[in-house]
């Protein structure tokens, strides 16, 4: 069992943790240091940094949703980066997790995706199944190569 809540001051340094695996897996080269706008998580209305529990205390991941879109497609949210860790993949945990973020956060998406073969697959495997129309777009942000516009 999963549960997924907003996180709060206490819980931003295993976040932080947590991002910092989760660029390295993206490329050897990043750390969490470029990632400018990570503090703006906690201080920022229209940024929110959920993290994935399971058992309900054990934080597995993260998903950090905001309204600063990488494509010149009108949205109403963007969901920057999901994150699981490894030993916790493959269990359905990302689906759930989004599924509630999805419902919290009524509108139309655009889900960024980086440069990774497991998440197009992910994102492209689940998308049909939680949106009705679904548009695959060039991203300008560097390093994420697509985004699907979701509604």
């Amino acid at each position: 069992m999963i549960s997924i809540k907003l996180t709060d001051e206490s819980e931003k340094l295993q976040i932080r943790s947590l991002l910092d695996n989760y660029l390295k897996e993206l490329n050897p080269k990043w750390n969490v240091e470029l990632f400018k706008n990570f503090d703006k998580y906690w201080q920022e209305e229209s940024r929110f940094a959920y993290g994935i529990y399971h058992s309900q205390d054990e934080l597995i991941g993260f998903c950090f949703v905001n309204k600063f879109f990488k494509t010149k497609i009108p949205c109403d949210w963007v969901l920057s980066e999901l994150y699981i860790k490894p030993e916790h993949r493959q269990s359905g945990y990302a689906l759930l997790a989004v599924k509630s973020i999805f419902r919290n956060h009524k509108g139309k998406w655009e889900i960024s995706i980086f440069e990774s073969q497991q998440a197009k697959t992910f994102w492209k495997k689940i998308t049909p199944s939680l949106f009705e129309t679904i548009k695959e777009v060039k991203s300008d942000e560097p390093g994420c190569e697509i985004a699907l516009i979701c509604q």
